[in-house]
């Protein structure tokens, strides 16, 4: 019986694609909070470029909500989603190598049932489909948008720089 492997914090080093989707709704959940106590006065084209702009962020609020703490939200979403990015990549690759090592042995039983004069070529393995399979995975858990680790930092710059304080605005 052998042990599963652990990460330096404990937590075993793959996940299922449950786990996976449910790291993604968390992500969900805070991108939602984020963008309720979004800064108004700050533009997300000032935090990101037009292209990187998250689709999440794009979407009315029905409520904003004024009092929540958007620099920490902001820190914790981009680190959540840097590690259930890393995460879905470690997974995704498992998947490939696991459907990539059935691929062949699929393929080498089957040469040898054609090749076996006394074994019906009846029992062949169904082949695998590696890209078939790989883009369902992709389908059941989509990646979440990549976003910049100092995402906090920038948000506190724009909002700085979209609301200066008194002394400067009496300079200026």
């Amino acid at each position: 019986m052998s042990k599963s492997r652990r990460r330096a914090d404990g937590k075993p080093e793959y996940r299922s694609i449950d786990q996976l989707l449910a790291e993604a709704a968390q992500d969900d959940v805070v991108q939602r909070q984020l963008r309720a106590c979004w800064p108004p006065s700050v533009a997300p084209d000032e935090v990101f470029s037009p292209v990187e702009v998250p689709v999440w962020l794009t979407h009315t609020v029905a409520k904003p909500d004024d009092d929540g703490d958007w620099q920490e939200l902001a820190a914790q979403l981009a680190t959540s989603s840097a590690a259930h990015s890393r995460r879905r990549a470690t997974a995704r690759q498992k998947v490939e190598e696991s459907l990539t090592k059935v691929a062949d042995l699929t393929r080498r039983f089957n040469e040898q049932v054609s090749l076996s004069g006394s074994i019906s070529p009846g029992i062949q393995l169904t082949p695998v489909g590696v890209e078939a399979r790989l883009e369902r995975f992709d389908a059941d858990c989509p990646p979440v948008d990549d976003l910049p680790g100092d995402l906090a930092e920038r948000l506190r710059q724009a909002a700085r720089a979209a609301s200066p304080a008194w002394w400067r605005r009496l300079l200026t």
